[in-house]
């Protein structure tokens, strides 16, 4: 917090002088936060196309700490819960049978590790490395799915333009399908669908956004917003696996560490 007053200086009045008190107040290092939610969507049923809504409970539990490692660091940790209530595939109603947990982790650094020559130019502004973490288990009526990311980014800006460039990024994601889930499904196109939807992935994707925003020099309501993303995946795997003369498996996939990676721009 920045405290700016002015008074004048007395101490010589014939030269109109003042004298300006800057007082600087630290922020709170650590914050707390509970936040209780009620929810309600329409219905994110995968066999169901209904017209019907679910409704549920949910908390998040947010930790910050702006001064992590002394070096003004900021630290966010997040948990959050939700049991909601879905119709099943006979429109039989079971209270809380959607179960969610997901917790995310990120910690930014204000500098830009292993990029020297970014880093000491003095033409960027907000120059930050962030690693960021998430995991997601969720338990429904349909499936249960794990899903987990890392990801390494680099976030800075200069005059109207800011960007994030995403060197790495790894997700894995896994779907075990309940035993009947396949019985209400009867389009066999459909069906061949959710089976490549509930085959575990991995993806390691590299990722750069640009986006230029002249608000800040426009006086009246009107401004110009551009947003560019560029990403791909999978290419260095598919180039080692090229390499090293891997064989896809039996279904003409290649995999890592028996789990099918995906390969796309």
């Amino acid at each position: 917090i920045i405290d700016i007053s002015f008074e004048k200086d007395t101490s010589a009045p014939d030269k109109n002088l003042l004298i300006a008190r800057i007082n600087l107040i630290p922020a709170e290092r650590q914050a707390y936060s509970i936040e209780p939610q009620f929810i309600t969507s329409e219905q994110n049923n995968q066999v169901i196309i209904a017209d019907q809504r679910t409704f549920g409970l949910a908390n998040v539990l947010s930790y910050q700490n702006r001064n992590f490692f002394r070096g003004a660091e900021t630290f966010d940790l997040k948990y959050r819960f939700s049991a909601e209530t879905q119709f099943n595939n006979n429109d039989s109603i079971r209270f809380f049978n959607t179960i969610q947990h997901n917790i995310s982790a990120s910690i930014f650094f204000p500098k830009l590790w292993l990029l020297p020559k970014l880093q000491q130019s003095t033409k960027l502004r907000n120059a930050k490395t962030a690693l960021t973490a998430n995991y997601i288990y969720e338990v429904n009526q349909d499936f249960n799915r794990n899903i987990f990311a890392l990801s390494y980014n680099y976030i800075f800006a200069k005059d109207l333009y800011s960007y994030t460039v995403t060197p790495l990024e790894v997700s894995y994601n896994k779907t075990d399908p309940r035993r009947n889930f396949f019985a209400f499904i009867n389009n066999p196109l459909d069906s061949l669908y959710y089976q490549n939807l509930f085959t575990p992935s991995f993806i390691t994707a590299l990722r750069g956004a640009f986006i230029y925003n002249d608000a800040p020099l426009r006086k009246d309501k009107s401004f110009f917003f551009a947003r560019l993303i560029a990403e791909s995946s999978g290419n260095v795997l598919a180039a080692v696996n090229a390499i090293g003369n891997q064989n896809p498996n039996s279904q003409g996939y290649y995999e890592v560490l028996g789990v099918r990676f995906a390969q796309y721009a």
